[in-house]
């Protein structure tokens, strides 16, 4: 996964979190309107109900019964209301989740043709480099079987010069594989 791939994955999971978030944060407060309204309801419904001959303190009038039936009508719909909030919010958050998605693919497009780039530049600096490793295994093989000869020549003259026989056979020469276990050079 890729850089970008990876950021782009941070951001559509810290989007999904700030949704919930947001959803949470709304159902709380629409539980708390529920009881708000419901408070309200049950006092307006007290007060109407409310004997004033009994006591005498306040008569109600129509505008007061008015507002009881505005109350309880508000207290009905309430739910419905909560789940048109709901919906808004969750179409708003999916219209962002989409833009957020498309943004995302018009940046992979633009960071495409430089992703090709790069590879093709990684590709040539890995062939250089594989290149200027065969030169130094050739010349390190080739000052090893130099030296090699060198020995065997100092080796050779040495018995001479001692007095020894000379081998009945020769000694033959380091040759280099090219192939090691059926893989190249190394």
């Amino acid at each position: 996964m890729s850089l970008t791939s990876y950021q782009h994955v941070l951001a559509l999971v810290h989007l999904e979190d700030n949704h919930l978030s947001a959803e949470i944060d709304l159902t709380e407060a629409q539980s708390q309107e529920k009881r708000n309204c419901a408070l309200a309801l049950r006092h307006m419904e007290a007060y109407c109900e409310y004997d004033p001959q009994s006591a005498g303190i306040h008569p109600v009038t129509d505008l007061d019964r008015r507002a009881l039936e505005r109350q309880r009508w508000e207290h009905e719909h309430l739910n419905q209301r909560h789940a048109s909030a709901i919906r808004v919010l969750r179409e708003q958050q999916a219209r962002q989740l989409k833009q957020r998605g498309q943004a995302q693919e018009e940046e992979m497009r633009s960071l495409a043709p430089k992703q090709t780039k790069e590879l093709e530049e990684l590709e040539s600096s890995f062939r250089s480099t594989e290149a200027r490793l065969e030169e130094l295994g050739a010349e390190r093989r080739r000052r090893l079987v130099t030296r090699w000869d060198i020995a065997v020549k100092i080796w050779k003259r040495r018995r001479v010069v001692a007095g020894q026989m000379s081998l009945p056979y020769p000694i033959q020469g380091i040759e280099w594989p090219l192939q090691l276990d059926g893989q190249d050079g190394y």
